[in-house]
């Protein structure tokens, strides 16, 4: 299982557009996927962060040639929201836990 972390500086002033856009544009993208098995959205600061969870490494490259995808990201791109540049980390897991139902509770209470 792998992690995808892609972060970005974004205009403060827009974060609710921002958090819209994920909610409404990115995470349907992401759940239609295959190998996804996550994704989280977080901020501070004017920091951004899409944390995604994956199969494996074959997943993560099917989505770079993703047309919705790809159309996702350009559509963010053109909203202007994003200020300089993005980088994308990938990592192995090595063990953990994780409260699916408590997660999933909170993050739905946010929506």
């Amino acid at each position: 299982m792998l992690a995808r972390l892609w972060r970005t500086h974004y205009d403060r002033k827009r974060l609710a557009e921002l958090e819209h856009f994920a909610q409404t544009q990115s995470l349907p993208t992401f759940r239609r996927q295959p190998g996804c098995m996550g994704v989280l959205f977080a901020y501070a600061d004017d920091v951004w962060i899409t944390l995604s969870l994956w199969r494996d490494q074959a997943a993560i490259d099917q989505l770079q040639h993703a047309p919705a995808y790809t159309q996702t990201v350009q559509h963010l791109l053109a909203t202007g929201i994003l200020q300089g540049q993005q980088t994308i980390e990938v990592f192995t897991f090595s063990g953990g836990f994780v409260d699916a139902q408590q997660v999933s509770s909170l993050l739905e209470d946010k929506l």
